[in-house]
């Protein structure tokens, strides 16, 4: 049985409450829901209930996980209904099903972990050092990214499509030569880490208040209504609204930032959540009260949203996109919630296996999808099966991107800097 430290703020006595059983939150043994009934919390609450030692490894077995189901989900790509890098001749509907369900929660989430970790960071850090360590994890490993590991991808693509017949080496300086798709500059997959850099830093203000003295009381109330019957479901609101709103004019396969206010939005929203939700643990009890409730409505959200995809072919009014994206909006978050509540259940926990990969995150997810690419560009010109070449390019493309962080990333230096990763373990 796990139990986590806890303080409150200086005028609620520290011994009213040693510690929370997370193994009974959101139970009738609930340790907080029994403390709040008694103490009126629910009526008059000033104050945040804020874990300060125990470190949750449930947020880092989510971006570890992440991680690995961005191995299945680019490797998808080869073989769904619309485009990549690289096709495949034979396409597959049932793979198409798994990219979108994996899609629809696997970036939204790394976002709220994103934020979840601001916050823990900030704990300990001056706004200086925290701006300095952003742009050594992530504006750093973007330029550089950048110019080493998107120019094989655009390479391979342009073979494919019969675009460039010549070596690397003379394709490397046309990488320069004009904007992604019309010509090949391009940060690819490195978008997450262009965005994360500016979320994270234009969202200091809102942290800032959300760390004050003054926002507990909001914070307490937030966390109150979240923990009423539906009320964490309906914190899913701000982010359908998000979808509906934007995402008609801007589409998600744009990912420039100036263009993309729709998925600034929606990420910045999911960050800012992560931030909230983490600082105070009664939030932990809502999600985990409501997971059970959050997995059904999200598995007929995904039906229902299936059945309309197929239905936007012949309806096309403003009014139904809307409708549609608003969908979408409380169906991820839906899903964030049931991850968030069984990851936490389940794997609040760490060994070496998660030390090892906690640490590799950042340079598996810089490497994975050009080492896909390339391998990928080679497997599909086999005749063989879709699963054959699937599981081949999975598990071929996963042993490199390991040997190139063990053999190389995580023992020289150089590569350290590259992949945003601290000099010393």
């Amino acid at each position: 049985m796990k139990t986590c430290p806890l303080f409150l703020n200086d005028s609620v006595p520290k011994k009213i409450m040693a510690n929370i059983i997370f193994d009974k939150l959101g139970t009738s043994d609930d340790p907080f829901l029994t403390y709040a009934t008694k103490n009126k919390i629910n009526d008059d609450c000033y104050d945040r209930f804020v874990c300060i030692e125990d470190r949750r490894y449930d947020l880092d077995w989510i971006r570890v996980f992440g991680i690995f189901v961005l191995f299945f989900f680019h490797t998808t790509m080869i073989f769904v209904l619309w485009p990549f890098h690289i096709k495949n001749n034979e396409l597959n509907a049932y793979l198409s099903f798994i990219n979108v369900f994996l899609g629809i929660w696997n970036m939204p989430i790394l976002f709220f972990v994103a934020g979840s970790s601001a916050w823990f960071s900030m704990t300990y850090r001056t706004i200086r050092s925290f701006i300095h360590e952003r742009i050594f994890r992530l504006l750093v490993p973007l330029v550089l990214g950048t110019v080493i590991l998107i120019p094989p991808q655009v390479y391979f693509e342009r073979l494919q499509q019969g675009e460039w017949d010549k070596s690397f080496f003379l394709f490397y300086p046309a990488f320069f030569q004009g904007i992604y798709p019309e010509g090949n500059f391009s940060w690819h997959h490195l978008w997450f880490l262009a965005y994360l850099f500016v979320i994270s830093l234009m969202t200091l203000p809102i942290t800032r208040i959300i760390d004050s003295r003054k926002s507990s009381r909001w914070i307490c109330r937030l966390s109150t209504f979240a923990n009423r019957p539906g009320g964490i479901l309906l914190l899913g609101l701000p982010l359908a609204l998000s979808e509906a709103l934007l995402r008609p004019y801007f589409p998600q396969g744009i990912k420039d930032i100036i263009h993309d206010w729709g998925n600034i939005s929606f990420y910045t929203l999911c960050y800012v959540y992560g931030y909230i939700m983490v600082s105070d643990v009664r939030f932990g009890t809502a999600i985990n009260r409501h997971r059970r409730i959050a997995m059904i409505l999200g598995t007929l959200l995904t039906i229902v949203i299936c059945y309309y995809s197929i239905a936007r072919t012949f309806l096309s009014s403003y009014s139904y996109t809307v409708f549609f994206h608003f969908l979408c909006g409380f169906n991820i978050w839906f899903w964030m919630l049931v991850i968030l509540a069984y990851v936490r259940e389940s794997f609040s926990f760490s060994n070496r296996f998660l030390t090892y990969f906690n640490r590799a995150v950042l340079p598996f997810f810089m490497l994975h999808q050009t080492v896909i690419v390339a391998v990928g560009y080679y497997i599909v010109s086999f005749e063989t099966d879709v699963s054959i070449k699937f599981w081949s390019i999975i598990l071929v493309s996963f042993m490199i991107v390991w040997l190139i962080y063990e053999m190389m990333v995580r023992r020289l230096s150089l590569f350290h800097v590259i992949f945003g990763l601290k000099i010393k373990e």
